[in-house]
């Protein structure tokens, strides 16, 4: 068990990964984006949170998100908008099965304005 936690808030998106190596020798890669929206001093105030899993991908991306009555969108690299979908539950899963290989940005909305946006990658 490792817990780890950084305060050096910087505004703005932070990408990670996190690698767990068992016993037996197999590794686990978990990586997402969190994007911290205001900061102050002495730690941070206000943030908005989701997770994109697995990231790289193939064929399900899920998107856990804070907002549950929120609308989710993802582009291709060109900006084209290819899929849309109104947040019912914590977790919405996507099926990627004809998608591309390549890289997607993806979007949270609630109340109709952006709160937060990453990048996904499907292998």
């Amino acid at each position: 068990f490792l817990e780890y936690e950084d305060y050096r808030f910087v505004r703005g998106e932070v990408n990670y990964c996190v690698e767990a190596v068992y016993t037996t020798g197999n590794a686990e890669a978990v990586c997402g984006s969190i994007e911290i929206l205001t900061t102050e001093e002495g730690g941070m105030t206000e943030t908005s949170i989701s997770k994109v899993y697995p990231n790289p991908g193939e064929n399900i991306l899920n998107i856990r998100t804070s907002f549950p009555e929120g609308r989710i969108e993802i582009y291709d690299i060109l900006g084209k908008m290819i899929y849309k979908q109104y947040i019912t539950e914590e977790v919405t899963k996507i099926s990627t099965e004809g998608w591309a290989k390549g890289m997607y940005l993806w979007k949270v909305f609630s109340e109709g304005k952006e709160t937060e946006s990453g990048k996904w990658i499907k292998q």
